[in-house]
């Protein structure tokens, strides 16, 4: 047997070290997560509703698209209604008018049981932040819609409207005729509004709030299974997208008069599908409103990976200090105390191992920067974990 010997090294003096101080634990809302005033959150709350409102309207609404959840059930029962309207009411200011308040109102008139429902089961903070975001994410479309014009504010570019079965309201575009060559510039609005969408209902979570409707659901959930909210959201978007797409575009052009449409001057067809095909369902809306919802669901995931389990592993000279304020605080996990020796200095030395919630990082490592500021803390990503972890019942 060969014996080893350890020597201690010195580092050349002509070396020199750049020390890089990392402190962003959660990404780019490490700083809107961590601002526990509730005013601040209640601030944020009302820029997501302002935003919400914003991009339903010129994103979502005038182009045909589909929100996600209760809301695009809602814009699909409305779209029928308009259509129905328009062959009866010929000032378009009133139908529009009709199409709003009904898109709008309906979802508000829908989340007072969600939100009632929240309120005993997710936590009075989140309830109101949520509320917040919901009157102001409907009520601010429902009084833009009564503006002359505002239908006819495109962000990024006009598509003409002016083909297939949207010239009477439907919004429905398919994959023939000249309406195939829209499809790159519609897929344009869906890819932004689903990096716009992800970004404020990542937003929400950030302040332990939510955008109303399915999301009461998903959460509560997702809460109680342990899954990440991004995914649970991501399921039950895409169930709604295609309910929201049979009943806002498929049933809606299957209740028009083709011969009407197809007889209007103004139409300017060059394709006219049949009542209830294949054409009029697997159409340019729904595509884009799918991929709205996966573009969304990855950038929630991206910004906010609330529910994602993490290994902590926090290296200091005070260990058996920051164990002590840990259990001191309202911490539930367990913890492994690892003994180690210095690579460089052959000394000894103690590390602290948490498996948690990738939400509780920044809280823990306030805790650790309390005890001692110098601590040096890894965060790894985990595959999975098999067994049971702790989690807060409450997401206030």
């Amino acid at each position: 047997m060969s014996n080893v010997i350890f020597k201690k090294y010195s580092r050349p003096d002509s070396t020199k070290y750049v020390k890089t101080n990392f402190s962003h634990p959660l990404g780019p809302l490490t700083y809107v997560f961590l601002n526990k005033d509730i005013w601040w959150r209640y601030a944020i709350a009302v820029l997501v509703g302002i935003i919400t409102a914003l991009s339903s309207m010129f994103l979502i609404r005038n182009m045909g698209l589909y929100s996600f959840g209760l809301s695009g059930i809602f814009q699909g029962i409305a779209r029928i209604v308009k259509v129905s309207s328009s062959k009866y009411i010929t000032d378009p200011q009133t139908i529009e008018a009709i199409y709003n308040a009904l898109f709008y109102g309906l979802y508000l008139l829908a989340n007072i049981p969600l939100i009632i429902f929240s309120y005993f089961k997710l936590g009075k903070r989140f309830t109101h932040i949520s509320t917040i975001v919901i009157v102001l994410g409907n009520v601010i479309p429902i009084l833009l819609g009564f503006i002359p014009g505002i239908n006819d504010i495109y962000i990024f570019g006009h598509i003409d409207s002016n083909q297939s079965l949207q010239v009477h309201g439907v919004q429905l575009l398919t994959f023939f005729g000249d309406d195939l060559g829209k499809f790159g510039p519609l897929m344009i609005y869906a890819i932004a509004n689903g990096i716009i969408t992800g970004g404020y209902v990542a937003l929400s979570l950030a302040v332990s709030g939510s955008t109303g409707g399915l999301d009461f659901i998903s959460f509560y959930y997702a809460k109680k299974k342990g899954k990440p909210i991004g995914t649970i959201l991501a399921y039950f978007n895409l169930a709604s997208v295609f309910l929201s797409i049979i009943v806002g575009s498929y049933i809606a052009s299957g209740t028009t008069d083709f011969n009407w449409v197809n007889n209007d001057p103004n139409a300017n067809i060059d394709f006219a599908p049949t009542p209830f095909s294949y054409q009029t369902f697997f159409s340019q809306n729904l595509v884009a409103s799918i991929a709205m919802s996966i573009i969304s669901s990855l950038t929630l995931n991206f910004l906010f990976p609330k529910d994602k389990k993490v290994k902590l592993s926090i290296y200091s000279n005070n260990i058996n200090e920051i164990r002590d304020y840990f259990y001191s605080q309202k911490f539930n996990h367990a913890l492994t105390i690892n003994n180690n020796i210095g690579g460089y200095s052959l000394e000894k030395k103690q590390s602290i191992e948490i498996v948690c919630l990738y939400m509780e990082v920044p809280i823990l490592i306030d805790w650790i920067k309390k005890v001692d500021d110098k601590a040096f803390t890894t965060i790894s990503s985990l595959m999975g974990i098999n067994g049971t972890l702790s989690v807060e019942d409450s997401i206030d």
